[in-house]
């Protein structure tokens, strides 16, 4: 089981509010986001991560945040359920989704201002890959300068529109796109897998609806959440037998010193115990939590409860869940809904980023072209000589660009820090 010390706990919050600040400064969206599509897909998806990190601002100082860390680090950095290669995969998927989409509205802008294409074609980048449009610059230079410009942006603008459209449209359409195969439900949370070495393997399946955590309703995945924090805070007691208690504080190991199937003969208490031969004792010191899981499982009339001895990051280990159930019982396990759930939000973040990334005017970049047609309109409303034109043309696009293309460096190296000082 990994742990994570007070130290990462700080630098893993501090590296989040950076993160996004970089983000928006110097859109190293692209970088970034494929870093992270290893850290944030678990089960519960990108939008989940963020819901736990904005619990991480609303809680307060008093709640036990070491505890609270681990179960927060565990869903961003892909260390519960996570599919990492699988990630990686749709991250970099989409990522060439976004770049062939940009380089697309390159394409579509030339043909329609009637300007020729030399050829079209991927590339990678180091590891990264991409691709361009090689415009013929005879026919570029001598287009009209708001066509110019037509043509520099509008791959920025598909970006856009791509992203705009996935997540108004597409996202918010996914229930009704995939349910001819599932059953959305904004009220109810069903398990879509278990793990084969959780305790709970041969007590809860797929297609089991979680209705509460120790007496907490469960609808969602935030609720979810939320009830795990719940128990982690009440910090309850119980009576334990002293040879149990003596067993635990030699050993250790919960657990193995009190069987599972005496679960749910333990009683309460909160100071002292009724019987002497029982201690008042505080298992949460050893980052164990008692969870009361109400399950109602197909086919069963009445929900069972289910009890589960350990920690939070065992909790979160055993299944996985979301909104969605199958129709078809084959499919009860496969977590469809979330691949896609998982491709749409890498198409729209990474697109937005892209976009916003090549609006800047960097060089190679479409922002550096931008830049050059704007300046080069404005020296000639000014009606200089052409001599003194290209002087300052040369000057003042070279300053912009080594300007912002050291910013944008800096911006990397401070964001690469950050990001793999939370590894």
């Amino acid at each position: 089981m990994t742990t994570t010390t007070m130290s990462e706990t700080i630098n893993y919050r501090h590296m989040c509010k950076e993160e996004y600040k970089y983000l928006i400064l110097s859109v190293v969206g692209v970088i970034s986001i494929i870093k992270y599509g290893q850290r944030f897909i678990d089960t519960h998806s990108i939008i989940y991560a963020y819901m736990v990190y904005n619990t991480f601002q609303q809680s307060s100082k008093e709640v036990d945040a070491e505890i609270r860390t681990i179960l927060g680090a565990m869903v961003s950095s892909g260390q519960c359920r996570c599919h990492c290669s699988t990630a990686n995969h749709l991250s970099i998927s989409s990522f060439v989704v976004s770049a062939i989409f940009h380089e697309f509205g390159h394409a579509m802008s030339c043909l329609q201002l009637k300007n020729r294409i030399n050829n079209i074609g991927l590339y990678i980048f180091f590891v990264i890959p991409g691709a361009y449009v090689d415009v013929n610059l005879d026919d570029l230079y001598r287009t009209p300068f708001w066509n110019q410009l037509k043509i520099y942006t509008a791959g920025v603008w598909h970006n856009l529109v791509l992203a705009l459209f996935v997540s108004f449209i597409v996202l918010p359409s996914l229930p009704l796109l995939v349910s001819p195969i599932y059953r959305y439900s904004d009220t109810e949370l069903y398990v879509t897998n278990v793990a084969l070495t959780s305790p709970l393997s041969n007590k809860i399946f797929p297609g089991d609806h979680i209705i509460s955590i120790n007496d907490c309703p469960v609808t969602n995945q935030h609720d979810y959440i939320q009830c795990i924090y719940k128990v982690i805070d009440t910090k309850e007691q119980y009576c334990l037998r002293h040879d149990i208690h003596s067993c635990i504080n030699e050993t250790l190991n919960i657990r193995e010193c009190l069987k599972n199937d005496k679960l749910t003969l333990i009683k309460k208490c909160t100071t002292t115990c009724d019987q002497p031969q029982y201690d008042c004792t505080e298992i949460y010191d050893y980052n164990y939590y008692i969870f009361k899981i109400t399950v109602q499982s197909i086919g069963y009339n009445r929900p069972e409860e289910l009890t589960f001895l350990g920690t939070p990051e065992e909790l979160w280990n055993s299944y996985s869940t979301n909104n969605y159930i199958s129709r078809f019982e084959s499919l009860r396990s496969k977590d469809i809904p979330f691949i896609l759930y998982t491709i749409l939000n890498f198409v729209s973040a990474i697109s937005l980023g892209l976009g916003a990334m090549n609006v800047l005017p960097i060089r190679f970049m479409d922002g550096q072209h931008i830049v050059d047609a704007l300046v080069m309109t404005f020296l000639r409303s000014r009606s200089l000589e052409r001599e003194d034109e290209d002087r300052i043309f040369e000057k003042s696009t070279k300053i912009i660009g080594t300007v912002t293309t050291i910013l944008l460096l800096v911006n990397i190296i401070i964001a690469t820090y950050y990001i793999f000082e939370g590894l």
